[in-house]
């Protein structure tokens, strides 16, 4: 069973942080990047069927949409942190269709995980985020994600990144993968929490809030870029999604907060 952690999927500029002894976790998924640093022991980490041993000294970093578990061998102490796709969106739009060969890279560097979790500003937090991206990319090789052996779920999730600038529907799903369309619905909110509506406008929004960011388009224009075809519902969707208007997050917002574990 898969568990879906819709609380980790928001587009706008989350940042969940969590220290752990002995770090165990069943398969889960969100539309998130994940960090996992290991300071003592070892960690194994599964992603999409493979396995890898994360040992002190040395960091993963999982792409958003994979599904992924952890397992502590004897003994671990470790950091993690969730940070929304917002935070390197182009890294996310290069890497959505690849395969890292290996996530695991070294990592020692603990006074930009001290910056994680003061979370002060959202330029230094932008800053380390991308130094973990280089970090990990300058030793990543990468194949294509291959489609035919995903599960059901991973591929109605690529589906709606793929497609969400389109007018897609569930019957567009349903006709896409040949299954009825009372069968999607079940399993989209069986296995997400969520109908297929809702899914398609989380990707909308992931885009849009980069845009809205990072850009100067207008909000007519990164409606239209994201799939609305409605300005009124850009706006509702929006501040359903982020919490915000889109000119109140232009303006500036504060990185959510979590409390830690430890």
């Amino acid at each position: 069973m898969i568990s879906y952690e819709s609380e980790r999927s928001l587009p706008s500029d989350y940042v969940y942080n969590q220290r752990d002894v002995n770090l165990t976790f069943a398969d889960h998924m969100h539309t998130s990047f994940e960090f996992l640093c290991v300071y003592e022991g070892e960690i194994d980490l599964t992603v999409d069927g493979m396995t890898y041993t994360v040992s002190a000294g040395r960091a993963a970093l999982i792409l958003p949409n994979r599904v992924h578990s952890y397992r502590t061998k004897g003994f671990s102490r470790s950091y993690l942190c969730v940070f929304s796709v917002s935070y390197a969106y182009n890294f996310y739009l290069k890497t959505r269709e690849k395969r890292a060969l290996s996530p695991v890279f070294p990592f020692s560097d603990q006074a930009a995980v001290d910056v994680l979790l003061s979370q002060k500003d959202e330029y230094l937090l932008k800053s380390v985020f991308y130094k973990i991206i280089y970090l990990f990319n300058s030793g990543a090789d990468y194949e294509e994600r291959k489609i035919p052996g995903f599960d059901l779920v991973e591929k109605i999730l690529l589906y709606a990144e793929n497609n969400f600038r389109k007018d897609v529907t569930l019957k567009d799903l349903a006709k896409e993968f040949s299954y009825s369309y009372n069968y999607l619905s079940g399993v989209i909110n069986g296995a997400l929490g969520m109908n297929f509506n809702t899914l398609i406008n989380a990707q909308r929004i992931n885009l849009a809030a980069h845009l809205v960011k990072d850009t100067n388009a207008t909000f007519t224009e990164i409606a239209l870029n994201c799939g609305y075809s409605s300005i009124r519902s850009f706006n509702r969707n929006f501040k359903n999604f982020t919490g915000k208007s889109p000119g109140e997050y232009r303006a500036g917002v504060k990185t959510e907060t979590a409390p830690l574990q430890f």
